[in-house]
């Protein structure tokens, strides 16, 4: 009767690191599942932000050859649309070091 009960309560025990077992696996699926997803979020903000570094270099590019080569009077609507181009460079450009050194 004894070996029966001690049995019984090992079998139970064993059911219950069963049910343990297959809990954190299913929690360490979803946590990779996470992960993954995330990963590729990560990278859409690294595409977005380096189209947005390279559109503000060639527009702030253009305006400093255009400014060079033609028009001699610069006004302050160019200025002031240089000046948003030069915050879209610098925001864009720390966003892709936050994320590269987040990594």
């Amino acid at each position: 009767m004894e070996f029966e009960s001690w049995k019984a309560g090992v079998s139970s025990s064993m059911d219950a690191f069963a049910r343990e077992n297959r809990r954190l696996r299913l929690d360490v699926e979803k946590v990779a599942n996470d992960q993954a997803n995330l990963e590729s979020k990560e990278l859409a903000v690294l595409a977005a932000s380096l189209f947005f570094v390279c559109f503000s270099t060639i527009m702030l590019v253009s305006a400093k050859v255009s400014k060079f080569l033609g028009s001699a009077s610069y006004s302050d609507k160019e200025c002031r649309t240089s000046s948003g181009w030069m915050m879209i460079l610098v925001s864009s450009t720390m966003i892709i070091f936050v994320t590269l050194l987040s990594t």
